[in-house]
């Protein structure tokens, strides 16, 4: 039995499928569920909400015992009428922290950058929220609605076989199948100060060794939350989300809800995905970033489909180790069937005078190895050769030289396919790193800079872009992609530019833009992928090249031009100076 006064939240969860009644009012005033089994969830911020939250979705009865007047813990809003809004508990979010994050997104709480003008190695303290930290304890709270009762501190828990009992001041019992706790704090009017003064009592709580975690593991019925159990973040907004969202996991175990739960992780993935600034369908050097899984029964047959193209596709170091093995093997190979003509029909190894002789010297494995060697590379024969008396052993000759000039020839195919391979070319078309919006002729325009390093410039060169979108399933499970196309030009040349210098591309921002309506306060809110392409064919062997890359919001600078870096030489040649060619200058206030 666990006996205490923590002023804590307390949640009491009933599944929809064993409870037939509504909850019982008796004489003596206690509140008793009908003989049904249920979790019930309590912690003291934002943990137990993110729980119930979670468990409410997942086709659950919730009903929130909160200890104080209010919900919200250690985060805590006040608004008055000389200021609109102040934070006297916990209030900033960071990079990475993507429980609270994701949890502010579909609450609708938007984020603002704090005012900090120097670069930053580590940034912890990034983002505040647009009306306080509080408002996502309280938006929860009227999700779950009339679930929600206050001053309702528990003062008793108690633990049997098969349930757990929770009773409150106010004299009411539940009933339940499991249920989740904080670590209690020992003092309730030492949390009514609202203060930091117990960091360095819950610190201890983050350092755990790996005894220690013990502290978090379930007891029973009965399982551990708070921030201070959170395994990141711990301490933090955001760890108080992420042990609400494993406490929910843990107690969905014993109602047999992984299924149901498996969504919660699936949607912090993709919350963490989309504050990754890696998460894109294009890399910066071209690359397409995108993982095939579950293929692993189908791999061979795909690779055996297109077997030329695999091979190119192959790093380096898999190239030459997939060369040096296949010549081994045929080696091994063939010398295995030389030994075995020799054993097992014509008896060579045999010491009578009789027997016949189809390859001299060629009296163990080594030797017949050897002979194979030296068939297949026609490195010309020592003391071993066919003697000509032997049909098989011609004929076994005539197919190990084909083989070998077969294995040759591809060998030979694939070095010069990869010498003269169009990525090596690509690799020499360099993008900005920033696309900037200015204005040009008077229109608001996205600029991109381009330029050929290579000698021999590509001819029928044509420009391409597509703006992919994220749209995401209502329950996480799945993501597609919308892609609209954005046209570039340059100057009056909309067909086949000329990139023999450093070429500005720019797309006029209309209405008809798939772009359209930005500006400069809500671009860094938005969420999309900017891909361009450029094509074009190498003049000097006719191959077909193509270059790649891509741009975020957060890539995108609002009233900037690029700086020139084309100049005139005293012999009278242009010069680029390709230092400058990601410089860009700041230009006047766009509206």
């Amino acid at each position: 039995m666990l006996d205490g006064s923590s002023p804590a939240y307390r949640y009491s969860v009933e599944s929809q499928q064993d409870i037939q009644g509504d909850v019982v009012w008796q004489s003596s005033h206690k509140r008793v569920l009908q003989e049904h089994k249920l979790p019930a969830v309590m912690d003291f911020h934002k943990t137990s909400l993110a729980a119930a939250k979670v468990l409410k979705e997942a086709g659950l009865q919730v009903v929130v015992l909160e200890a104080r007047d209010r919900v919200g813990g250690r985060t805590y809003t006040v608004q008055g009428p000389e200021f609109q809004y102040v934070d006297l508990g916990g209030a900033y979010v960071g990079p990475t922290q993507n429980g609270i994050l994701k949890l502010s997104k579909e609450l609708g709480v938007q984020t603002y950058l704090v005012n900090e003008k120097e670069k930053l190695i580590h940034h912890v303290k990034e983002r505040k929220f647009i009306g306080g930290s509080g408002q996502i304890s309280e938006r929860i709270a009227e999700l779950l609605g009339s679930c929600v009762r206050l001053n309702q501190p528990v003062i008793k828990i108690c633990q049997k076989d098969t349930a757990v009992f929770v009773e409150t001041m106010s004299g009411e019992k539940y009933e339940s199948h499991a249920k989740v706790d904080c670590f209690k704090k020992e003092h309730q009017e030492v949390l009514n100060n609202l203060g930091f003064i117990l960091a360095r009592k819950a610190r201890k709580f983050i350092q755990l060794s790996k005894e220690e975690r013990v502290l978090r593991q379930p007891f029973g019925r009965l399982f551990f939350a708070g921030t201070e159990t959170a395994t990141k973040w711990s301490g933090y907004m955001d760890g108080a989300v992420q042990a609400g969202e494993r406490a929910a996991k843990e107690c969905g175990c014993i109602l047999k809800m992984n299924t149901k739960l498996q969504a919660v992780s699936e949607a912090t993935q993709y919350a963490s995905n989309e504050q990754n600034p890696y998460s894109r369908l294009i890399t910066k050097e071209g690359d397409i970033n995108i993982c095939l899984k579950n293929i692993d029964s189908h791999y061979f047959l795909y690779l055996c489909r297109d077997l030329w193209t695999t091979l190119l596709d192959f790093k380096w170091y898999m190239k030459v180790t997939l060369v040096g093995l296949a010549f081994i093997v045929s080696w091994i190979f063939f010398g295995l069937l030389w030994y075995l003509n020799v054993v097992i029909y014509y008896s060579d190894l045999q010491s009578s005078s009789n027997h016949t002789i189809c390859i001299t010297n060629v009296n163990s494995f080594l030797s017949a190895f050897l002979y194979s060697l030296e068939t297949q590379t026609t490195i010309g024969y020592g003391s071993r050769h066919v003697t000509g008396v032997c049909p098989f052993s011609i004929i076994l000759l005539v197919f190990q030289v084909l083989f070998g000039i077969a294995l040759d020839a591809l060998v030979g195919g694939m070095l010069f396919a990869e010498l003269s391979r169009p990525s090596r070319r690509s690799a020499m078309i360099k993008f900005s790193h920033n696309a900037l919006i200015s204005h040009t002729d008077g229109c608001l325009c996205l600029l991109i800079r381009v330029a050929d390093l290579g000698r021999c410039f590509l001819v029928k060169c044509h420009i391409s872009a597509k703006l992919f979108r994220k749209v995401p399933s209502k329950n996480f499970r799945a993501i597609t992609f919308t892609q609209e196309d954005v046209k570039f030009t340059v100057d009056g040349s909309t067909q086949e530019p000329f990139l023999g210098f450093p070429v500005t591309f720019y797309h006029i921002i209309d209405e008809q833009s798939a772009i359209k309506g930005l500006n400069e306060q809500n671009l860094e809110h938005q969420k999309f992928e900017l891909v361009i392409v450029i094509s074009g064919i190498i003049a000097s062997t006719g191959a077909t090249c193509q270059a790649r890359t891509s741009y975020l919001p957060s890539e995108m600078k609002w009233g900037h031009n690029f700086a020139s870096i084309l100049s005139v030489a005293e012999d009278g040649k242009y010069k680029a100076n390709w230092k400058e060619f990601d410089r860009v200058n700041s230009s006047e206030k766009l509206q």
